[in-house]
């Protein structure tokens, strides 16, 4: 599909945004709604779409943690404040809270929701991922 979108919409560009756009809006209607494809029994891919029976909320709901988590929320640097101190984490959750868990003596569990991002010594102030390694930019 993409090498047929760039051989029929890009080759040559357009001279305009505009213009590029009426290609891309062509491409897509021909591609959805007339072109039958071998995948699909010689169906197009229009004729097989359904509207999810899931409605998309208008608003995400904020992220809870249990009671006992410790609750910080991550700065622009990519880091979040322990004991007046930075640690540092990713820049990718900025913006967000974040969830601590104490597992041990000083040892916490780090969560974004539901997914366990590393561990954190607070002797040292570094997150480590199941692996032992520091926590450089996880692909959260």
């Amino acid at each position: 599909m993409h090498k047929t979108l760039k051989q029929q919409t890009t080759r040559p560009p357009a001279a305009t945004f505009r213009g590029q756009q009426r290609r891309f809006d062509h491409f897509r209607r021909e591609f959805n709604d007339e072109r039958p494809h071998e995948a699909l029994d010689q169906e197009t891919p229009a004729s097989r779409y359904q509207p999810s029976p899931r409605e998309f909320p208008a608003k995400i709901p904020a992220i809870e943690y249990p009671a006992h988590f410790e609750k910080r929320l991550m700065s622009r640097n990519g880091g979040f404040r322990w004991a007046s101190k930075r640690v540092p984490l990713s820049h990718l959750l900025e913006g967000q809270y974040i969830g601590l868990e104490e597992v041990g003596d000083g040892i916490w569990d780090v969560y974004y929701s539901h997914v366990r991002l590393g561990q954190m010594d607070e002797r040292i102030l570094k997150v480590e991922d199941a692996l032992g390694r520091r926590m450089r930019n996880p692909q959260v």
